[in-house]
């Protein structure tokens, strides 16, 4: 009986185990393996609805295949405390890309590139990559 409790425990805490990946930040070159979308936002002037005047804003995002941590500056080992929570459990990403990213929407790909915290209005995620490369699985 003991045994298969503690089974049952294993597989509840699995998911868990998923999210403790931790991943370093800008300027360490990271690879995210995941589902690329095409989704659009409402952006300038006011980044509130589309319907109502705002222009499209055109986004890739990487839907991730395994969420992860962003590793803290000053150890690159150990995820960001509980009051730098931009990075926790990350579990999609905008690109940045200079490249053409439309051949790959709604396939899985692994791309790789330098990842950094949101910081304007156009950033639509907490955590973003500065695409290098990216390639179909």
């Amino acid at each position: 009986m003991f045994n298969k409790f503690l089974f049952v425990l294993m597989l509840s805490s699995f998911p868990a185990l998923l999210c403790a990946r931790v991943v370093p930040y800008g300027p360490a070159v990271v690879e995210c393996r995941g589902k690329l979308r095409l989704v659009y936002f409402p952006g300038p002037p006011n980044y509130e609805s589309i319907k109502d005047g705002d222009e499209r804003e055109v986004v890739y995002l990487l839907e991730l295949e395994e969420p992860f941590d962003i590793a803290a500056a000053n150890d690159r080992k150990k995820p960001l405390n509980d009051s730098e929570g931009w990075g926790k459990n990350v579990k999609r990403i905008q690109l940045t890309s200079n490249g053409p990213l439309g051949k790959h929407v709604g396939k899985k790909v692994i791309v790789r590139g330098k990842l950094f915290e949101a910081i304007f209005a156009h950033h639509h995620t907490s955590v973003l990559m500065e695409v290098l490369k990216v390639t179909g699985e």
